[in-house]
């Protein structure tokens, strides 16, 4: 029975959140101003923890600005789906289910030639 209530609340709450990322797409995409609403996505799902301000990669993760935006949607869709494995990636891409191309088309746009962004590191004070 406890088997029974745990799978059920697990798939209403997927549910859940596959309704509210369709939602969420479908008003960002009418929204006309995507390469705003890109680093909005970017920074408010957490990507800029990792990859850094504008895409430029830092210690914890690689640069993607300037990468392809299919290269990118692709990386993200192998995380979500278990063909491409890393703990904390698979964790992160299904919070971006169905914005994939959107935060892709605004990394794509990032100048590549940025340096590597040592913000979200923590330095030695000695």
């Amino acid at each position: 029975m406890k088997k029974l209530l745990l799978t059920t609340a697990f798939l209403v709450s997927a549910s859940a959140i596959a309704q509210y990322n369709d939602w969420q797409s479908t008003a960002i995409a009418q929204h006309d101003d995507w390469q705003s609403t890109g680093e909005q996505l970017y920074i408010q799902k957490g990507c800029i923890g990792c990859h850094g301000v504008n895409g430029v990669g830092t210690r914890s993760g690689p640069r993607l600005a300037g990468l392809d935006p299919e290269y990118i949607v692709e990386q993200l869709n192998d995380f979500q789906d278990g063909t491409r494995m890393n703990l904390t990636m698979e964790v992160m891409a299904v919070q971006v289910e169905g914005l994939e191309s959107i935060i892709a088309s605004w990394l794509s746009s990032r100048p590549s030639e940025e340096p590597f962004d040592d913000t979200y590191n923590i330095k030695d004070t000695e």
